[in-house]
């Protein structure tokens, strides 16, 4: 399986991802123009599943999916629908990247400066310079934040290290629009944000350590923060419930699965804008998908030379196995027969009605069945036939 051909000249851009960097950009392209994001928007990573040998491969110790190739991703807050998004291809040279979380972030808001939307990205991308460089371009921002980021405020420097007493209060430090809170969980949780009025006070449910859940007060950040975060998880999850992924070596194969499955996800994300949609969960929408893209293609062929005359016509064009509340019976498409079992069934039923060529009536006769009306058009009678049939368990295949 390749996409590119190896001779021919690329961006340098794209050296590691070479022969999948054409798929990349189309995708990438076509995913921006299909769907315009909405006000919240979320940034976070996510991971392809890769244990072979690569440079793209990062271990990430804590995470579920420990080693993989990683992919930077921006996701409409309210459905999960990634409209833009980068490979990682690791540090470029042998200098040490600094500030990779604020350069990711500023990559794929690139296109959205000046809207005024609300991004939303965790600790590992959120610093101080980050969100009031965002906030001069056209973006309100909000994530948590480390408290040895640059620009961290001194002030609360003593309260992230030792706490606040009570579990739901908050001290904040405000300068403009800019505020960073420190609020008490069962551990101090600082969070920054451009979006939030710091006076402005929400209510979150917690477990108590006896099991039972309470309710306590949050600033408005860490409930923005809770209710829009999930964009890019949410991805994740619809992709990960059925997947096209197979085990090989190439790493570029790889990503090309996820980006399939991407594809697939995002598609399903806009279907359920369509108010004639009738595809309650990812695996109907798959099978759905899947039986579009086959259509009527048969893999199993003749042996001998190629049919001169038209392809015959089927009752159903779509052969898929179904569940049926009758005996199972070997379906006369599928099963492979032998010479002797051919000539055993040259003649029968199978082999008969399973068309839509012409019977007549000493055809018909023949089978023990009469047309119970001349003056029936062909078709209705050939389906009305190969209902009886069907009935008498005579012809298994789902004619109707």
């Amino acid at each position: 399986m390749h996409f590119v051909d190896k001779y021919s000249t690329l961006s340098p851009g794209y050296i590691k991802l070479r022969k999948i960097a054409l798929i990349i950009t189309m995708l990438r392209n076509r995913f921006a123009h299909v769907w315009n994001p909405g006000k919240n928007i979320s940034i976070d990573e996510a991971m392809i599943p890769f244990k072979g040998r690569s440079s793209l491969k990062q271990y990430m110790p804590m995470k579920p999916i420990k080693r993989g190739i990683k992919v930077w991703a921006r996701a409409d807050a309210n459905n999960g629908y990634i409209s833009a998004f980068e490979v990682y291809t690791g540090r470029k040279g042998n200098t040490t990247e600094k500030g990779l979380g604020a350069m990711v972030v500023k990559g794929l808001t690139e296109q959205l400066h000046g809207t005024y939307r609300h991004v939303f990205y965790d600790n590992f991308f959120s610093s101080v310079d980050l969100a009031l460089d965002l906030l001069r371009a056209g973006l309100y921002s909000c994530g948590t934040l480390r408290s040895n980021r640059k620009g961290f405020p001194a002030l609360l420097k003593p309260i992230v290290k030792k706490g606040l007493h009570t579990r739901g209060s908050s001290k904040t430090y405000q300068n403009g629009n800019l505020t960073v809170t420190v609020w008490q969980d069962n551990r101090p949780v600082t969070l920054i944000s451009t979006n939030s009025d710091p006076t402005t006070i929400s209510s979150v449910v917690r477990k108590n350590r006896d099991g039972t859940t309470a309710t306590y007060s949050c600033p408005d950040s860490l409930a923005l923060y809770n209710q829009n975060m999930g964009g890019v998880d949410r991805n994740d999850q619809l992709r990960g419930y059925y997947h096209v992924r197979y085990k090989c070596r190439k790493s570029y194969k790889y990503v090309f699965w996820f980006l399939l499955d991407l594809a697939i996800t995002n598609a399903y994300v806009l279907s359920k804008f369509n108010p004639d949609n009738r595809m309650k969960n990812v695996k109907d929408f798959r099978a759905s998908l899947a039986k579009e893209l086959i259509g009527t293609y048969f893999s199993k062929k003749r042996a001998g030379r190629p049919s001169i005359g038209p392809p015959t016509l089927r009752f159903c064009q779509h052969h898929f196995p179904m569940r049926v509340e009758k005996s199972s019976h070997r379906c006369h498409y599928c099963h492979n027969y032998t010479e002797s079992n051919n000539e055993k069934l040259l003649g029968t039923v199978m082999n008969a009605i399973c068309t839509f060529a012409t019977l007549d009536s000493k055809q018909v006769t023949a089978f023990g069945y009469t047309t119970p009306d001349t003056s029936m058009d062909q078709p209705a009678t050939t389906e009305l036939l190969c209902k009886r049939l069907c009935a008498n368990r005579q012809h298994t295949h789902l004619c109707y």
